[in-house]
């Protein structure tokens, strides 16, 4: 099995780094790499260098796999996972099935299944981007963020890129994320092994969600004032210094 396009930097514990839906490895430059990690920033199937023929797939468990398989030929005992919107529930399926999985960072991220409204919104999507793909992208990508009159140039570079993705592997991973399992008894029996990093005005997870699926694990939300889904490029600093403080206990 060919590796996923990926990229290591640094000396120190191994960090795997993995991006949303629409992005690539490239989110994490807003972040900067993490002092004391050794840095494993990944382009999930579909986006980025990682094409959806090369690693074709149907559920998050799949792409899970094409990670481990990545990390096996990088050579890594024990890993953490820093994993934003989609890569979350990637890490949260690494954890569930990959003993060298000690910990995962979910940054704007989401540990329940999506109620069904939620599901069929994403087959919707699904369905409407194998014609009208550009169209999605457009209008997706500046509701990700709080105020985005504020962002025009990093949401022109988002678009850009994702318009590099082909309908299909925008499509496949709408339809997998809706069919993404759920993970919230692993969470409350191993509180000790996550991070919630959460922003304050994230559409896509909302924080009042997050505080009530929250009420009764013993577990802290670190929260982003001020941005909304993209917390790592509307509060860049302030996650990079969250990041590197969890990442070096």
């Amino acid at each position: 099995m060919p590796d996923l396009h990926h990229r290591v930097h640094g000396e120190g514990r191994p960090v795997v780094f993995l991006h949303g839906f629409l992005e690539s490895m490239s989110m994490w430059l807003h972040t900067g790499f993490v002092p004391g990690v050794r840095a494993i920033w990944i382009d999930l199937p579909g986006h980025g260098a990682s094409s959806l023929e090369e690693f074709p797939y149907q559920y998050m468990s799949d792409v899970a796999a094409y990670v481990s398989a990545t990390i096996d030929s990088i050579g890594v005992d024990k890993y953490d996972v820093v994993g934003h919107s989609m890569g979350g529930y990637v890490g949260l399926e690494l954890k569930a099935k990959d003993n060298r999985c000690n910990k995962v960072i979910l940054l704007n991220s989401n540990f329940w299944t999506d109620p069904e409204e939620k599901k069929q919104d994403r087959k919707r999507v699904a369905d409407l981007v194998i014609d009208h793909s550009r169209m999605f992208i457009r209008e997706a990508i500046p509701g990700l963020f709080y105020q985005p009159e504020n962002y025009q140039e990093a949401i022109q570079f988002q678009i850009s890129e994702s318009l590099g993705m082909i309908p299909d592997a925008i499509a496949c991973a709408s339809v997998a994320m809706s069919q993404r399992n759920d993970y919230s008894d692993m969470v409350a029996n191993q509180p000790e092994r996550f991070e919630i990093i959460q922003g304050e005005f994230d559409a896509t997870v909302p924080l009042e969600m997050m505080q009530q699926k929250l009420e009764s694990i013993n577990l802290d939300m670190h929260t982003i004032r001020g941005a909304g889904h993209m917390s790592h490029i509307e509060a860049s600093e302030e996650v990079g210094r969250l990041l590197t403080e969890l990442l070096n206990p």
